[in-house]
């Protein structure tokens, strides 16, 4: 939704995991990252407008929240796309490639989504690892 578009929407749902009831749905910061994510993978918000937001100035005190709660969506997106039937294909595509515009802009580091995505193939499409069979032996043993 367009009312979550903005640094303040971001940064006035960044409270701290412990401030929540321990009954509470999803983190608010990861509603806000997964409403701007699903825009861009529907095509209804342009990817640079995602990184420019998530880039400003006054969210540099919630990076590493940020950057988490990030990893943590592209998972979760990463299993929505996979459960999807139709036009699995596209949703892929632009999911990847937000992704790796977030990494190359520096919204999330490329070591937290190795720990947090459960996809070889996906991390070895973004470029990080070099061998999806070995990585996911790896994560195996």
């Amino acid at each position: 939704s367009a009312c979550c578009r903005s640094a303040k929407a971001v940064l006035e749902r960044a409270v701290p995991p412990e401030s929540l009831p321990p009954a509470a749905c999803a983190h608010p910061l990861k509603v806000v990252l997964h409403d701007l994510c699903r825009a861009v993978v529907r095509e209804q918000l342009k990817p640079d407008d995602f990184a420019a937001l998530l880039a400003k100035e006054e969210l540099t005190a919630i990076r590493p929240l940020l950057q988490s709660n990030l990893a943590d969506v592209f998972w979760f997106m990463g299993l929505e796309i996979e459960a999807q039937e139709d036009s699995k294909l596209d949703a892929k595509k632009l999911y990847t490639a937000l992704i790796q515009l977030s990494i190359k802009s520096s919204l999330v580091d490329g070591d937290l989504l190795c720990a947090r995505l459960e996809s070889a193939e996906l991390l070895h499409e973004l470029g990080l690892v070099r061998d999806a069979t070995a990585f996911h032996k790896g994560q195996v043993k």
